[in-house]
């Protein structure tokens, strides 16, 4: 069996007693659960880490009610439980409680867990680092245990079809939040009314929250991370940044509007942010590295750049925050198929902040936009 996956082909063979029952309609690319190929062929390529750090299994394990996404891209469900790699086989294991739950959702082969860390005891075992607890750590009393973070990390980068087109559903839910947040925005009077709405309105949607949601107003607009309060919402730039989780899937965007009447000087550094942003989105047209395009967004801005202070984007999918990093001061190339955000802001301490964040995926002939909504400057009086 073969699936094509980010590019490559790969065989399937190893894992023929773990995939479950596929139905072909033709060849790999048109079986009725392709869905099941591609996350077993995802499974699959971390053969070679295995045999690269000579290990004798990888382990990713959840014992939390919000599974780290790791395991989640891996098993495929956020069951408590394992998902044990080795060089012949990748099983789920979970408890008796959630067995049926694990057998419905997840692509893997599912067992009942069975002491299965007494049985890593002499083994050299690969763990998620960055995602493990020093209590958790316990669980591999007499394993060696190696570090696979880099590696886990790096095989979430490249998206599959199938995952643009979540995080595009949970970019499409976002967008609608948003309108239907400007067009009742009269109607709030206190930032932490128009968060509460923008999640009440994401749970009519059966979604949760990406992050919790940023309402800045008047001079909490600086605060590039402010957490909304139970304050009036002042005159002003307000900074909203808001996203939604679609089956595991997040979104992040980000629009500034204006509360009154703005000055021509306020209307001018808005649209310095935005030619900014679009600059940026030009220059990894004929570029992927991720520093030319901070680079740019900086130069733009020109005098205005001392107030950008943080990085000009991120990686984006399971996790809000994953995989490139968009700085001047780092190496990185944006991949074929990651998704990403571009989100160049300024922030003039206790005065005002703008922030314009849009989410792309990278094609071969450069970055596709995925998020569609309005960037002109809103005007609320």
């Amino acid at each position: 069996m073969h699936a094509y996956l980010n590019g490559h082909t790969v065989t399937l063979f190893l894992f023929k007693n773990e995939c479950k029952a596929v139905r072909k309609s033709g060849d790999a690319n048109h079986t009725t659960h392709y869905f099941y190929i591609l996350y077993i062929a995802c499974v699959y390529s971390m053969k070679e880490v295995l045999r690269a750090k000579k290990l004798d299994a990888i382990v990713l394990h959840n014992t939390r009610e919000k599974p780290d996404a790791n395991y989640l891209y891996h098993a495929g469900v956020g069951v408590v439980g394992a998902v044990v790699i080795k060089k012949s086989s990748a099983v789920l294991y979970t408890w008796e409680l959630e067995l049926e739950k694990a057998k419905k959702n997840s692509p893997l082969r599912v067992k009942l867990f069975k002491n299965e860390f007494e049985k890593f005891k002499g083994k050299r075992i690969g763990i998620d680092f960055a995602n493990t607890t020093l209590l958790q750590k316990k669980l591999f009393a007499g394993a060696t245990l190696v570090d696979v973070s880099k590696e886990l990390a790096q095989k979430r980068r490249s998206k599959t079809p199938q995952e643009i087109a979540k995080i595009k559903k949970a970019i499409a839910i976002t967008e609608d939040i948003f309108i239907k947040t400007f067009f009742h925005f009269k109607n709030f009077k206190t930032e932490q009314d128009v968060a509460r709405f923008m999640h009440v309105e994401a749970i009519k949607r059966d979604c949760a929250l990406a992050y919790n949601p940023i309402v800045a107003s008047g001079k909490n607009a600086s605060q590039a991370h402010y957490e909304p309060k139970k304050t009036k919402l002042a005159k002003g730039f307000c900074v909203i940044d808001f996203g939604v989780k679609y089956q595991g899937y997040c979104a992040d965007i980000t629009r500034t509007i204006y509360l009154g009447e703005p000055s021509k000087k306020e209307v001018e550094r808005y649209f310095k942010v935005l030619q900014a942003h679009e600059e940026a989105v030009k220059q990894l047209q004929s570029s992927k590295n991720a520093a030319k395009a901070d680079a740019r967004a900086r130069e733009v801005l020109g005098e205005l750049k001392k107030l950008f202070i943080h990085s000009l984007g991120h990686g984006l999918g399971l996790d809000v925050h994953e995989g490139v990093h968009l700085h001047e001061s780092r190496k990185d190339e944006v991949l074929e198929g990651e998704v990403f955000t571009i989100e160049p802001g300024i922030y003039e301490e206790g005065k005002y902040g703008i922030r314009i964040e849009d989410d792309y995926v990278m094609r071969k002939d450069g970055p596709q936009r995925l998020s569609s909504l309005g960037r002109q400057l809103l005007i609320i009086k």
